[in-house]
């Protein structure tokens, strides 16, 4: 399996993800990257831990080596490539939140019962729904088209953050690519923390 493969899923994932939530308005920037994000955390948990918590805060050092890799700056990982992305895209490194921040907001809000995942982006800029509901409506299509090109796993969940930078950059005249990539990460941390969503929960709120 060779990067161009998975830059080929991530090319199609992303267009599976701009055709499902593209309305007659078009395509909101921030609700798109978040369900990208969501799908990140989602497939990179399942990839390597089998049977996760029903309930809770998953606290696993598989998904932390997943998302985070071997650089405590986070350059490497799942992590990296969309921050990565995101400087391609115009963001400046130094605008774009620390992973060890983002981390430790994820505990705070799961062990406070607040709204999960936490989102730090001014409210302007919240997806227009809870990014999770991705999960559910579109797991079966992502592994679907994963599957075609010979991608399982890890390298699927390598494909989705493929596909989060791409979003960051095509959005990047309506959306400042640092924002985009706040989304992406924190939706893709958190998610990777939470028990997978098993059904749509349109009554919860973005954030």
């Amino acid at each position: 399996m060779n990067a161009d493969t998975t830059m080929r899923a991530g090319v199609e994932l992303t267009r599976l993800l701009v055709r499902s939530y593209h309305s007659d308005r078009g395509v909101h920037a921030e609700t798109v990257i978040g369900a990208a994000g969501a799908l990140a955390g989602d497939f990179a948990l399942r990839a390597v831990e089998r049977n996760p918590k029903a309930s809770g805060f998953i606290n696993s050092k598989k998904v932390s080596q997943l998302l985070f890799g071997t650089d405590p700056l986070g350059t490497t990982g799942l992590c990296g490539v969309i921050r990565q992305g995101a400087v391609k895209a115009g963001a400046k490194e130094s605008e774009i939140p620390e992973l060890e921040d983002i981390m430790a907001r994820v505990k705070q809000a799961m062990e406070s019962g607040g709204q999960f995942p936490p989102l730090s982006v001014p409210t302007e800029h919240y997806p227009m729904e809870w990014s999770p509901n991705a999960c559910p409506r579109l797991r079966a299509s992502v592994a679907e088209l994963c599957e075609s090109h010979g991608l399982n796993g890890p390298k699927s969940a390598t494909a989705l953050v493929i596909a989060c930078a791409f979003l960051i950059k095509e959005t990047r005249q309506v959306l400042p690519p640092e924002i985009g990539a706040c989304i992406a990460l924190e939706m893709m941390i958190g998610v990777a923390r939470m028990a997978p969503v098993m059904e749509e929960h349109p009554e919860r709120q973005a954030g």
